[in-house]
């Protein structure tokens, strides 16, 4: 049978990384804005002492959100606010930054319908007060893009973005750090789209432009050199992912240190190119680890904390450990549906997982029953098209096949197998479980020599992807043996 795979979007398994500058630091933007004269002078009824102190007490606040420590981050931004509306008034541009902070930090707490009121109350004053060019304006409207981005409404915010970049280049230059960022941005909304060589892309050429301007240890350029790794495992290049997570991971430590938020995601990234070559002990390892952090700095029920216990469940399945992957994929569902809603992509990915555990586990009807549920909410969320709604599509396809229904599925794994090799291309590891399915199908059927061929083609495509003693290269070969066997019987 093929595998499913992870995939997380506001806390995806991989992750996309996002530092500085990012929405959080518009604080930086906006002093540096003074710096240059642009601010509008100050109203008389401010005080020198009031702007000091929220200035100072802002300070503050990002450096806590820099650390990962979001909740008390929030109680600082939510006060400063306040303060702000009260003595400067709620138009004033330092309420509307004041705004976009407290947004930022309700999406890094995964509070993203929350953190979206927020983003558009702070644009849309933004642009009425400061106009639609100015520095400010444009991060409010990114940080709006990537609220949306957040909620999984890809579409919308790839809109966003595409309209800003152009007025950033104009206005910033095309390598001013805000500019990069939300090319990074929509290069992440471009992988969640499933566009994973387009993803590659841009990531490489980021990488490029921020190594040269800021340094292989930049914060930015670490979080270039993860998004790029994690562009090259979704498409199969497992081992060279591997080897840049790693290189990312101890960045990360060394930058932004072990208990950063990002260095837990590093760490997550790490263990799913682990779980896709077949080291799942190591990834166990690893995963543990990212989660006792995630519970200790982010809270148990952070979006980034489930998935990361979504992707742990995996590992334990992978080894043998069934009753406690059922477990945690159930515990961390219904958390999930409540905190995030029941059609947020990471439930409706983890619903897919849960299904894959009882399928596998033999209760194929109710397993059949679920993915049937799913099915038009993939196609609704995702797309007919993206790999996570082929992935949920293959795994129907399994549960049936396992009622003996071989004919159906057979055809239905060859349509399969043609939209994978259209969107991922033929030398993707999800090529060749199709390839495997459509092999048992036939062989199921006593069509043995075609059986053969596509037996040989999932064993040849997986030893070349993911090496000879893989566990799915072995069930492959496995697979090949039996085929031939029965042939040179008859």
């Amino acid at each position: 049978m093929g595998k499913r795979l992870v995939f997380p979007t506001l806390a995806a398994q991989p992750v996309g990384m996002r530092i500085a500058p990012r929405p959080l630091l518009a604080l930086a933007v906006l002093l540096a804005v003074a710096a240059l004269g642009l601010t509008a002078p100050l109203r008389a009824a401010e005080t020198a002492k009031a702007k000091t102190d929220t200035t100072e007490q802002a300070t503050r606040a990002v450096q806590l959100a820099e650390k990962g420590d979001y909740a008390a981050a929030e109680k600082e931004f939510r006060a400063i606010l306040a303060a702000r509306e009260r003595e400067l008034g709620p138009e004033h541009q330092d309420t509307i930054v004041s705004r976009d902070h407290l947004a930022a930090t309700l999406c890094a707490l995964g509070r993203h319908a929350e953190a979206e009121e927020q983003y558009r109350a702070a644009f849309a004053m933004s642009e009425r007060v400061l106009g639609a060019e100015h520095p400010i304006t444009l991060w409010s409207r990114h940080n709006l893009a990537f609220g949306l981005h957040q909620q999984g409404k890809y579409a919308e915010a790839e809109r966003e973005y595409r309209a800003l970049l152009p007025v950033q280049e104009r206005v910033l230059g095309p390598e001013h750090p805000a500019t990069l960022t939300s090319r990074n941005d929509l290069a992440l909304v471009h992988w969640a789209q499933g566009k994973y060589a387009g993803a590659e892309n841009e990531h490489r050429a980021l990488l490029a432009v921020r190594e040269r301007l800021f340094g292989p240890e930049h914060a930015d350029t670490v979080a270039s050199r993860n998004n790029l790794a994690i562009a090259l495992d979704s498409q199969g290049q497992y081992a060279e992912a591997e080897k840049e997570l790693r290189v990312v991971l101890a960045m990360s430590e060394r930058v932004l240190g072990a208990e950063h938020p990002n260095s837990f995601k590093g760490r997550c990234n790490l263990a799913w190119a682990l779980v896709e070559q077949g080291k799942y002990a190591e990834a166990e390892k690893e995963y543990r680890a990212a989660v006792a952090g995630m519970q200790r700095v982010l809270g148990a029920e952070h979006p980034d904390t489930l998935q990361s216990r979504t992707s742990l469940a995996v590992a334990l399945w992978e080894q043998g450990q069934h009753a406690e992957a059922e477990r945690e994929h159930r515990a961390v569902l219904v958390v999930q549906e409540r905190v995030l809603g029941a059609e947020h992509q990471a439930t409706l990915m983890s619903r897919n997982n849960l299904a894959y555990v009882m399928n596998q586990a033999g209760r194929h009807r109710e397993a059949e029953a679920d993915l049937r549920q799913l099915m038009p909410l993939f196609q609704r969320v995702f797309g007919v098209k993206h790999p996570n709604t082929l992935l949920c599509r293959n795994n129907l396809a399994e549960a049936m096949q396992a009622q003996g229904k071989w004919v159906e599925m057979e055809a239905e794994h060859r349509a399969i197998l043609a939209l994978r090799e259209e969107v991922l291309g033929a030398a993707h590891p999800h090529v060749f479980w199709s390839c495997y399915n459509i092999a048992v199908c036939l062989e199921a059927q006593k069509k043995l020599p075609e059986a053969l061929e596509f037996a040989r083609r999932t064993e040849a495509g997986r030893k070349q992807a993911l090496g000879p003693e893989h566990p799915d290269t072995r069930k492959a070969r496995t697979l090949r043996e039996r085929i031939e066997a029965a042939i040179g019987g008859k």
